[in-house]
C-alpha cells in the first residue's frame, strides 16, 4: 500500500513538473512572440522616424526656396516702384519744363506786342 501511494505521489509530482515545464515553454514561446513584435514595432518606428525627418528636410528646403521667391519679388516690387516714381518725376519736370515754355513764350508775345 505504501508503495502505491508512493508511485501515484511520484506520478503526481512528474505530471505537475511536466505541467509547469509546459506551462513555461508556453510562457516561453509567449514572449519571444511579444520580442518579434516588440522588434517589429521598433523598426516600423524608425522607418516613420525618418519618413518624417525627410518630410522635413524637404518642407524646410520647400520653405527657404519660397523665402527665396518672396525676397526676389519684394525686391523687382521695389524696384518697380523706384521706377514709376522716377517716370512720375520725369513726366513732372518736363510738365513743368512746357509751362515755363508756354510762360515764356506768353511774356514774349506780351513784349513784343507792347513794344
Amino acid at each position: 500500500e505504501r508503495e502505491r501511494s508512493a508511485k501515484v505521489t511520484a506520478e503526481t509530482q512528474v505530471a505537475v513538473l511536466q505541467s509547469t515545464v509546459a506551462r513555461a515553454e508556453r510562457e516561453r514561446e509567449l514572449a519571444r512572440a511579444r520580442e518579434s513584435e516588440w522588434e517589429e514595432e521598433r523598426v516600423q518606428s524608425r522607418v516613420r522616424l525618418e519618413e518624417v525627418q525627410e518630410s522635413v528636410r524637404v518642407k524646410r528646403a520647400e520653405n527657404k526656396r519660397v523665402r527665396y521667391q518672396v525676397q526676389q519679388l519684394q525686391l523687382s516690387a521695389s524696384v518697380a516702384l523706384a521706377q514709376h516714381d522716377e517716370m512720375t518725376r520725369v513726366r513732372e519736370c518736363e510738365q513743368s519744363a512746357r509751362e515755363a515754355e508756354r510762360k515764356h513764350e506768353e511774356a514774349a508775345q506780351t513784349y513784343t506786342e507792347e513794344a
